[in-house]
């Protein structure tokens, strides 16, 4: 079984159409206000899929008795999070639902300071802490999300979606590319303001240590 976990804002959408499109996919739905008990009720539907991919949190293979592997693409931290403020406002603007609405009304440094979206993310959701955990995280969170990653035999970054992809298809042989596909918008961090990148930084410190990670590995 491949559990494809989607962190939202790294380009996961596009690497999700092209396996939807290449083989027999089990949908975890694509929002992040679940908890790992709502994963284990969801995973009980699961029939002959052998690609599970959502916004879950690493642990759910616990819930299926079958031999696994993981894949994950991760991006820079102020990348994201400019990213991730954009799109909850977008949502709001269309009038949708999204877990940090509250946070986006105001400037691009609110919601930094205050959405938990925008903190240490990808170390809540590898560690196993799980999206909705609003808690500090710590150095020890984030030795759990990096031992973590280790068992991962996909590890990606936003910026290289292409080679990431090229690994599952080699190894799976998915048919479908990505070459036509919608990626996530460009932030070029060099681009952004630098008082906010230093914000986002000095608040996702676990999340840039993970994300150095990936690039070495990826």
């Amino acid at each position: 079984m491949l559990y494809f976990l989607h962190i939202p804002k790294t380009g996961g959408t596009t690497i999700r159409q092209a396996l939807i499109r290449s083989t027999s996919v089990f949908k975890i739905p694509l929002h992040i206000d679940s908890t790992m008990k709502t994963f284990e009720e969801r995973l009980k539907e699961l029939k002959d899929e052998k690609v599970v991919v959502g916004h879950f949190t690493y642990g759910i293979h616990q819930f299926v008795n079958q031999p696994h592997e993981y894949a994950t693409v991760l991006r820079h931290p102020a990348a994201y999070v400019f990213s991730s403020f954009d799109f909850t406002k977008l949502t709001i603007r269309c009038g949708q639902k999204h877990a940090s609405a509250q946070y986006a009304q105001g400037s691009i440094r609110d919601y930094i300071t205050n959405a938990p979206q925008a903190q240490n993310m990808f170390t809540r959701q590898l560690s196993g802490l799980g999206a909705l955990y609003t808690g500090p995280v710590t150095e020890g969170d984030y030795d759990r999300a990096q031992e973590n990653l280790n068992e991962f035999k996909y590890v990606g970054t936003t910026r290289r979606l292409g080679k990431f992809w090229q690994k599952l298809q080699t190894d799976y042989g998915f048919k479908s590319n990505i070459g036509h596909e919608r990626k996530a918008k460009t932030y070029r961090v060099e681009n952004l303001k630098k008082d906010d990148v230093d914000l986002i930084l000095s608040l996702n410190k676990w999340d840039l240590k993970l994300y150095e990670y990936a690039k070495s590995v990826e």
